[in-house]
């Protein structure tokens, strides 16, 4: 929420996602479950998704070292 990843509001959706991932290949606990409880949890609104990813994978390749 702070790096403006998502709101608030997203947060129990993000949560959910990140528990009870839809696909199996989610189950693992890794950076790129993680990207997908955001994502799917995202989705929506077309206008913010794009900058929402971005700031997503910025805050996931820092977490990560990847520059």
């Amino acid at each position: 929420m702070d790096a403006g990843v998502c709101s608030n509001q997203h947060i129990p959706k993000v949560l959910d996602h990140w528990r009870n991932p839809e696909h199996p290949c989610f189950r693992e606990r890794t950076l790129w479950s993680l990207q997908n409880a955001f994502t799917e949890a995202l989705k929506g609104n077309l206008n913010l998704l794009p900058t929402r990813t971005e700031k997503l994978h910025y805050l996931l390749d820092h977490h990560a070292g990847v520059n």
